[in-house]
């Protein structure tokens, strides 16, 4: 009985992992869109800088975007993070309970 409990938290350890995983593949997406975009968008104001109030207005644009870029860049690093803690639990649990199966039988 208390082997089948420790082998559905594997299987859900084991879950967690995959979900976890899919989860930082579509952050990376993500983060690499987002310099993609940020490249695009970078070309275009260099485009625009062709008097001087409009040097101005794309510098203040620039800064607003590199800001909003930078938190989002933090927060999928935090998300990153999170997920390799959630990742290595996993994989200490799944470590336990296959020390706990071998020491059952």
């Amino acid at each position: 009985m208390e082997s089948e409990s420790v082998f559905n938290q594997l299987l859900e350890s084991e879950k967690e992992m995959e979900r976890n995983f899919r989860e930082l593949q579509h952050l990376r997406e993500q983060v690499e869109q987002a310099r993609v975009d940020a490249e695009e968008d970078a070309r275009k104001m260099e485009e625009m800088r062709t008097t001087e109030a409009s040097k101005q207005q794309a510098h203040v644009e620039a800064m607003g975007e590199h800001m909003q870029a930078k938190a989002m860049f933090e927060s999928m690093q935090e998300t990153v993070k999170q997920s390799r803690k959630a990742l290595e639990t996993a994989r200490e649990r799944k470590g336990q309970a296959e020390q706990f199966v071998k020491q059952e039988r």
